[in-house]
């Protein structure tokens, strides 16, 4: 039973590695709003909800999936 215990923990630990750290949008975007589209699978599940962003290294405006960001939706307007 004590092995399984470990297992177990293991299990978890390795999970939790594995998975992304919750965390802001990279900092060299900015979110303006948000808006649902094509259904995306990303390191940040599935998801439909895409952001308007500015990168400020290019200054241009461009799409980013909620599956491959993780922003908090209720921070931002829909456009």
């Amino acid at each position: 039973m004590k092995t399984l215990g470990k297992l177990a923990l293991a299990a978890i630990a390795l999970t939790a590695m594995a998975l992304p750290a919750s965390a802001a949008p990279p900092p060299n975007l900015v979110v303006h709003c948000w808006v649902f589209g094509e259904t995306v699978v990303g390191p940040y599940g599935v998801s439909n909800v895409w952001y308007l962003v500015t990168d400020k290294n290019t200054h241009k405006q461009r799409y980013v999936s909620d599956a491959n960001v993780d922003i908090d939706q209720s921070l931002y307007p829909n456009c």
